[in-house]
């Protein structure tokens, strides 16, 4: 655990209470350069912000000064004179602070911070007081989730095939990128959704269409820098040889699509022992999203890397 004494020629607050005098409050001197210990945590999670200080068994804690701050400005927590003082407390940290006065007494200042929320993310500092001298402690508070495997949906039309990525219970938001069998970035033909669910993480949703029916082979990679968190994937959509459709899986799309009256799928001879189908369209394209006659054969795929 890392303990530094207030430097000399350091300023330090003067918050006076009524009748009781000044009280001095210690604040981290911006010439003198600490360690920050660093600590991740997801949003609506609850954390303890640890601090611990030098201190005697015959120390009253009533003359212990607490202060926890967020950058150079923000009260985000202070005790002195033996209880809770709040009156400077920013706004966003009322009602989700919680210090133990009988943990002081064992030289612990730590501070627990109930549902963290995003713009919690930053440097905290622990100024304490007591009669063996005046400490500080800092830590960097990253808000961050993992995200879920990820997984892939492939579907083919009569004309395309799409490729759906899903991914959820992250946070912050993920780097997504596609790139085409020569690597070059396809990202911007994609369409990427993110939305925050109810417990302040994000449900990514990503779809990329091919029209092209000869070989295809995309690259799929998710990344989450702050909690080095990777995914990659290499997908090949490669069409079967000497049949479209497999003339059973056909019949089955032709039972389906029949009963809408949109589409069907015509039986051609093209060579003697082969057959080519083709996907007739009248009016509005349906998806065809029991075929998955292109490799890899399943329609939706674990792409954890």
């Amino acid at each position: 655990m890392f303990f530094s004494t207030t430097p000399s020629g350091c300023d330090t607050g003067q918050m006076p209470e009524s009748g009781k005098g000044a009280v001095s409050l210690s604040f981290p001197c911006s010439p003198v350069q600490q360690p920050v210990s660093p600590l991740v945590a997801a949003p609506g999670s609850d954390i303890t912000l640890g601090c611990s200080f030098p201190h005697s068994d015959t120390d009253n804690v009533l003359n212990v000064i607490v202060n926890w701050q967020r950058g150079t400005t923000e009260v985000v927590h202070s005790y002195y004179h033996g209880k809770d003082q709040l009156d400077r407390q920013s706004p966003a940290y009322r009602g989700r602070t919680q210090l133990s006065p009988d943990e002081l007494k064992e030289g612990n200042a730590s501070l627990s911070l109930m549902g963290v929320q995003a713009s919690d993310h930053g440097e905290y500092t622990c100024a304490v007081s007591n009669e063996q001298g005046s400490f500080q402690e800092h830590i960097l508070l990253q808000v961050a989730a993992p995200y879920d495997e990820p997984h892939l949906d492939v579907q083919v039309t009569c004309d395309s095939i799409i490729l759906t990525l899903t991914s959820s219970e992250g946070f912050p938001r993920p780097t997504l990128m596609w790139r085409d069998m020569t690597g070059s970035d396809i990202t911007n033909q994609s369409t990427t959704t993110l939305d925050l669910n109810s417990r302040g993480r994000y449900d990514v949703r990503s779809k990329m269409e091919f029209k092209s029916r000869n070989t295809q082979r995309v690259t799929i990679e998710m990344s989450l820098d702050v909690l080095k968190q990777g995914f990659s994937r290499v997908i090949t959509l490669q069409p079967p040889s000497g049949t479209a459709l497999p003339g059973g899986l056909a019949a089955r799309l032709n039972s389906h699509v029949k009963k809408q009256g949109k589409k069907r799928w015509e039986q051609n001879e093209v060579a003697s022992g082969q057959t080519d189908w083709t996907c007739i369209i009248a009016g509005e394209l349906q998806t065809a999203s029991s075929y998955t006659g292109w490799s890899p054969a399943t329609e939706t795929l674990p792409i954890y890397g």
